[in-house]
């Protein structure tokens, strides 16, 4: 996943724009574990990933 090394909390939508490289590239798997990550983190996201993941 992504690495933070200070201990800095990740901005939403990070987690989602990997997501997204990766499903562009092919790689469903990956794109769907940074997009399970988001929803993790951001529920409030759960709407918009569901969405990007449907296309």
């Amino acid at each position: 996943m992504v690495q933070n090394p200070e201990g800095k909390k990740i901005p939403p939508g990070l987690y989602a724009h990997m997501g997204l490289l990766y499903a562009k590239v092919g790689d469903t798997e990956k794109a769907f574990g940074f997009y399970q990550k988001e929803v993790e983190l951001y529920p409030e996201s759960r709407q918009f990933i569901e969405f990007i993941s449907n296309k």
